[in-house]
């Protein structure tokens, strides 16, 4: 799975670039009825070569070569066309507002779009799938559970064309009879399938060991269950994994390299946003004294790294008869001023903690911190939810892109630490980019809440 999943990544990224450079080409060639002399082709291939690197970038906070939708392909065409669309108001935008090459080439350009879109759709939707040959593998899952079941509904609605993988029969551990051989026997030969999803952190798994050892010399891969729930829905399967898995997983080893980039991060992009968000203060202010005439600042103590509490600052947006200590915010919440209902959509009002950022309280990227009082309740009622405590919080983080809004129950709740754990597991520089890119993507969309 692992290997196929970065073999289409690949294929996928170097056919995106090679449809960049070919359209170019063809642009010229179409332009000049005439094959493209090699000083014209240059001429135009480093301005446009700069835009291949921001569409290639488009692409990536789009979620094409994401891990689910390697793996789950349905929902691809749809980005793959907002993702272009986009990219040709970036190409019309560059053009006309940086004439720093010297070129305005309006037919150029125009052509450009046309041919490049009608390539990227002849890529994409007909030469990958026959090279990849774009068949899913059947396999044979051997686990439980509420996990299991929505596993398995996601991928019956997902046809074989648009998925990697399609599950052929689901065997329960709680129904073998300590051994295995003749249940599993069975459903690879009807199911035709040499791959078989194991949870091997299930007891009665664990008693069938001896049994499911034998399968590896007939050519059977096993993989482990978890792993396939995380590359279908981005998350970790929680009713699914114990205190084995955080050992595995959640163990905290330092890395100075990971924690200086992503400290350079913080700081790189924080500092100029701080500075350029004191236009807004004014505005801001103005707005909040002409409504109650209240403060425009609140403090919280929030619950950060290794449980120790950070105070943070942000736009009041509630009325200063209310407080949201402990409570969740609902939808149309009465305690939420008019200015604060804007801020709050906008997310205006977490403008002031990019200095929370600067002093090294949060970071950019991380699980979100919460108050106090909600924290103490997640802890009682949510298993293994102070994990999420173990790294620096952050102004936003992988659940926040998945969310559109933030939890208001302890059924949301869990769900957004199943999200929170996924990011602990795969933690890295370039998860973190991909998730301040695209929060960007959230926040021109005007999608969070």
């Amino acid at each position: 799975m692992a290997m196929a999943r970065k073999r289409e990544s690949g294929v996928l990224l170097s056919g995106d670039i090679a449809v960049f450079v070919v359209s170019l080409w063809f642009t010229l060639a179409i332009r000049n009825f005439a094959i493209p002399t090699s000083t014209d082709l240059w001429a135009h291939f480093l301005p446009f070569s700069l835009l291949f690197i921001v569409w290639i970038i488009v692409f990536f906070i789009a979620g094409l070569y994401d891990r689910n939708a390697l793996v789950i392909k349905a929902s691809v065409p749809q980005r793959v066309i907002y993702a272009h669309i986009f990219n040709l108001i970036i190409a019309s935008i560059f053009f006309y507002a940086v004439p720093y090459f010297g070129l305005t080439p309006k037919i150029t350009l125009f052509l450009y779009l046309l041919v490049s879109a009608v390539l990227i759709a002849f890529w994409r939707f007909s030469v990958y799938p026959r090279i990849t040959k774009n068949a899913s593998t059947n396999i044979i899952v051997l686990a439980e559970g509420k996990e299991i079941d929505e596993l398995s509904e996601i991928l019956s609605r997902v046809s074989n064309k648009n998925s990697l993988v399609q599950i052929s029969k689901v065997i329960k551990p709680s129904s073998l009879a300590g051994d295995a051989t003749a249940a599993v026997t069975e459903a690879l030969k009807e199911g035709n399938a040499h791959i078989v999803a194991v949870d091997l952190l299930n007891p009665a798994v664990q008693e069938a060991f001896s049994s499911l050892y034998q399968f590896i010399f007939s050519g059977v891969q096993f993989i482990e269950v978890q792993d396939l729930y995380e590359d279908v829905t981005d998350r970790v399967p929680l009713g699914l994994i114990n205190e084995t898995w955080f050992l595995e997983h959640a163990s905290i080893e330092p890395s100075f390299v990971y924690d200086a980039l992503k400290r350079i991060m913080d700081v790189v992009i924080s500092l100029p946003l701080a500075i350029i968000s004191i236009i807004f203060y004014p505005f801001v202010w103005l707005a909040i004294k002409l409504e109650d005439r209240g403060p425009i600042f609140i403090y919280q103590d929030r619950v950060g790294e290794n449980d120790r509490l950070v105070r943070i600052v942000k736009f009041r947006s509630m009325s200063m008869r209310e407080s949201d200590e402990g409570k969740w915010v609902q939808k149309d919440d009465v305690r939420v001023t008019k200015v604060g209902s804007f801020i709050r959509k906008s997310r205006i009002d977490e403008l002031p903690q990019l200095w929370n950022i600067l002093r090294g309280d949060i970071s950019l990227i991380g699980p979100r911190p919460e108050l106090p009082p909600l924290v103490e309740l997640y802890k009682k009622e949510i298993p293994h939810y102070n994990v999420r405590h173990l790294i620096k919080p952050g102004l936003s983080g992988w659940a926040q892109i998945h969310h559109e809004k933030p939890p208001h129950s302890i059924e949301e709740t869990f769900e957004k630490l199943s999200y929170d754990l996924y990011y602990i597991k795969h933690r890295s520089f370039w998860l973190d980019l991909k998730i301040a890119l695209q929060t960007i993507k959230t926040l021109l969309s005007r999608v969070g809440v």
